[in-house]
């Protein structure tokens, strides 16, 4: 039942741009969850998946009668007005205490910017964070951040709407600097094994992976 999986981590596998070495990596100790089509990239890989979500209209039907085989959840999720990953996100969002997406960007750009949104959406409810093949993608609002052991990592810095930023440990520091929709921080560089983001708005951070 999903109820005993309450405030437990997560995974969720989206259907953009995969790595399965990474997506093993992230995988342990996490609960996972599936979105539609993606499960066509994962169905050969040594994953138990926990839930599969979804309207089906890009999944291969013979995986999906073999994973209704096993102990997976399979939930049809049909609104048309929202993405997979957000019908995902809104399933298990009083269920989880952190959630990491892979897959949520790549491919379509439109779709990629779509996902990006969510992370502003679900912000308040969720500790949640995507990750892609090369970097991890965040929210930062109306708060302090400490960077441990990033040196020498690219970090961007966006705005929605607009923010307010002062940092220490990066290549070119910003004090009480304004961002905002069409003014950013990007390819900025960490040089401190511990840099500091001080933030009044909120910022969407671009950080590569360690």
């Amino acid at each position: 039942m999903v109820e005993s999986l309450t405030k437990q981590d997560w995974l969720i596998v989206a259907n953009g741009e995969l790595s399965k070495k990474q997506l093993l990596s992230l995988s342990k100790k996490r609960k996972i969850l599936v979105c539609d089509g993606a499960y066509n990239k994962i169905q050969d890989m040594a994953l138990k998946i926990d839930i599969l979500i979804g309207d089906f209209d890009s999944i291969n039907q013979n995986a999906l009668k073999k994973l209704s085989q096993t102990n997976c959840q399979i939930i049809t999720a049909l609104n048309q007005n929202a993405t997979d990953l957000e019908k995902a996100l809104q399933y298990i969002k009083y269920k989880a205490c952190s959630v990491i997406v892979f897959g949520a960007t790549g491919l379509d750009l439109d779709h990629t910017l779509y996902n990006l949104n969510l992370l502003k959406k679900f912000h308040n409810i969720l500790s949640l964070k995507f990750i892609t093949k090369t970097q991890e993608i965040f929210l930062l609002e109306n708060s302090c951040l400490v960077l441990k052991n990033y040196t020498n990592k690219i970090i961007s810095l966006f705005a929605y709407n607009q923010a307010i930023i002062t940092t220490q440990g990066l290549q070119y520091e910003l004090k009480n600097y304004q961002i905002n929709t069409f003014q950013s921080s990007a390819r900025n560089k960490i040089i401190a094994v511990n840099s500091r983001l001080t933030v009044l708005g909120t910022i969407i951070i671009f950080l590569q992976q360690k």
